[in-house]
């Protein structure tokens, strides 16, 4: 296969829709499967099949695949840290072990050894991402390998986003968004001043103070300033006030 070149690129953030078309999710641009070498694509058909995955509000992205051995190298101009987002759902096989394999990122600053997304990841049609922070790159591309164990490796989505030298102020702008999803109603946006986010900023841990207004399956994603997703849990809640911790 040829990498291909020439897709529009801010140097900040770039957002591949592996074995995918080109879309837009909210304000997210994700790009046709782009900079590849090696694999081969799979794809259920999104408009037909509309299957819901379990992790996730961007089903879309999770219908396609590359997969195979392959690899990706992105163009990273500006020498210096970066965030990586590695996107996966099993869509193909129904039990454990059918699929292993082995992920490295740029000269193996970030691997994952022996993925099994049935076994580990949450069964088939579930969402995952794995991130990775400062991955250092000097010479202009971040390259991404994928090395098949059993069967093929495999991806659904790649995302690295340039990393400024000071972690932004998560009081400045972050949210999170709160999906009701036993009902029809719009999802519910729960922003700083309706609910209490602490602490704020954190390493690894957050509560939340809110009051909910229905009884539903709520699925809560913290979204930080630069726009970067983190689905946290799905939780079945009764109508009052909650005080829950992630």
């Amino acid at each position: 296969a040829v990498i291909k070149q020439g897709h529009a690129y801010s140097g900040e953030t770039l957002r591949i829709n592996s074995g995918g078309d080109a879309f837009f999710y909210g304000a997210e641009e994700w790009s046709d499967d782009s900079y590849f070498t090696g694999g081969q694509i799979h794809r259920n058909d999104y408009f037909l099949q509309r299957t819901n995955f379990e992790n996730t509000f961007n089903h879309r992205l999770y219908h396609t695949e590359r997969y195979g051995n392959f690899s990706y190298s992105l163009p990273a101009q500006e020498e210096g840290a970066y965030t990586v987002e590695l996107h996966f759902a099993e869509i193909w096989w129904d039990e454990e072990g059918k699929r292993i394999f082995d992920v490295e990122v740029e000269n193996e600053q970030f691997k994952l050894e022996n993925i099994d997304l049935y076994k580990d990841h949450g069964g088939k049609f579930t969402a995952s991402v794995f991130i990775a922070e400062n991955i250092e790159v000097t010479d202009g591309m971040l390259d991404i390998e994928f090395k098949s164990k059993v069967n093929n490796a495999k991806v659904s989505g790649v995302v690295i986003r340039k990393q400024d030298d000071l972690k932004p102020d998560m009081n400045a702008s972050a949210r999170l968004l709160a999906e009701p999803e036993s009902t029809e109603e719009p999802a519910l946006n729960v922003r700083f001043g309706e609910a209490k986010l602490y602490p704020n900023p954190t390493s690894d841990r957050v509560r939340l103070d809110f009051d909910t207004d229905q009884h539903a399956s709520w699925s809560f994603v913290l979204v930080s300033p630069n726009g970067q997703t983190l689905f946290l849990d799905k939780i079945d809640l009764e109508t009052g006030s909650h005080s829950v911790d992630f």
